[in-house]
């Protein structure tokens, strides 16, 4: 359990139906571990994730962060920092929707 003054990622998701042979519980549980990986990214990187798509191409300054963070980092749109004082304490990760869909959630969210 996370203590007052830690820095700790925040996740939340959303899921929605899909019609296929997989169930709604396995499209939550990947949601939910692809929110959690959005904020925990954010958080320590300080930035959008959305923000990090370009950063992580081959050939760029952050490529390596994807390779070498065991899958913990996630650079799909939907994380965010979230600041206190200036100082980011956390990050937030939505998922569930389309890249888009969850950009619009977070940010909505944050306002």
């Amino acid at each position: 359990m996370p203590r007052l003054g830690r820095r700790s990622p925040t996740s939340c998701y959303y899921c929605r139906s899909y019609s296929s042979h997989y169930s709604p519980l396995y499209f939550a549980l990947f949601s939910l571990e692809l929110s959690e990986r959005k904020a925990y990214t954010s958080a320590l990187v300080r930035l959008r994730t959305a923000d990090l798509v370009p950063l992580v191409q081959p050939g760029q300054p952050l490529y390596p962060l994807i390779m070498v963070s065991g899958g913990r980092y996630s650079a799909m749109g939907g994380g965010v920092p979230l600041a206190s004082e200036g100082e980011v304490v956390a990050g937030v990760g939505v998922s569930g929707g389309t890249t888009e869909q969850d950009i619009d959630i977070v940010e909505t969210a944050m306002k």
